[in-house]
């Protein structure tokens, strides 16, 4: 049934998907219990254990982030639905594995010295959902990269060329970041660049107060920036910026 789901027609789900933005309740609903195959496997593959969808936290958390899949998504910036879904919900598991962190820990300095064992244990359960976050967390990180190396092929562009243009300073870096949130909240530069798949210069120098030559000098990193505030990869954004 998932195999059905996953290829049915782009044109079929992007209808529901717009269907549901513009607030037919009915057609969300039923998008959302037409892809349970679906969200449960995410979540299963995020958490490495089976799912059931009547007992586990996790699988609520999945059904609430594919609901928000569904109206945060856009088809015009060439990803695809189930993509953008799947990592949606491996971010909103990951904020509940650090909501569960926190809640262990202030739950476990109620403890009084007699209760040291109860401490201990409190303790091994941080420690141990600290690794699984960061393993969970450098999936979510790799995916996004091969989304991201995607979508840098439709510009002719490749993540070691990106490296290359990484200015080594700091401060080199956040005027790079300072530019790419300019063109990020254009909106007429950030269609032109999806639209053309290259950097139009000419309307970038209208936005901007930077040279042309560093611009250029640096262009295939600020676009990279680009994408990736404009597709919400986070744990990239984190990483480059």
């Amino acid at each position: 049934m998932l195999k059905s789901l996953t290829e049915s027609s782009p044109d079929s789900l992007y209808q529901s998907i717009s269907s549901v933005q513009a607030g037919n309740v009915e057609e969300e609903n039923e998008c959302i219990s037409n892809y349970y195959p679906f969200i449960r496997k995410t979540v299963s593959g995020v958490c490495k254990r089976f799912i059931h969808p009547g007992a586990d936290e996790e699988f609520s958390i999945g059904l609430l982030a594919f609901r928000e899949a569904l109206h945060q998504f856009e088809p015009n910036k060439g990803t695809s639905f189930l993509a953008f879904a799947r990592l949606v919900i491996k971010r909103r598991i990951i904020d509940y594995i650090r909501r569960e962190q926190r809640r262990i820990k202030a739950v476990s300095l109620d403890y009084r010295d007699e209760e040291r064992e109860s401490l201990e244990n409190a303790a091994e359960v941080i420690v141990s959902l600290n690794k699984y976050r960061q393993k969970v967390e450098n999936e979510a990180r790799k995916e996004e990269l091969q989304m991201l190396t995607r979508k840098l092929e439709k510009f002719n562009v490749s993540l070691s060329e990106i490296a290359a243009q990484r200015p080594l300073h700091g401060d080199a870096r956040q005027n790079m970041v300072r530019v790419a949130r300019s063109i990020y909240g254009n909106e007429a530069v950030l269609n032109a660049i999806y639209t053309k798949k290259r950097m139009p210069m000419n309307q970038i120098m209208e936005i901007v107060d930077m040279s042309r030559k560093t611009i250029e000098r640096n262009r295939k990193y600020i676009l990279a920036l680009v994408i990736i505030m404009t597709e919400k990869y986070q744990y990239l954004y984190e990483y480059v910026k």
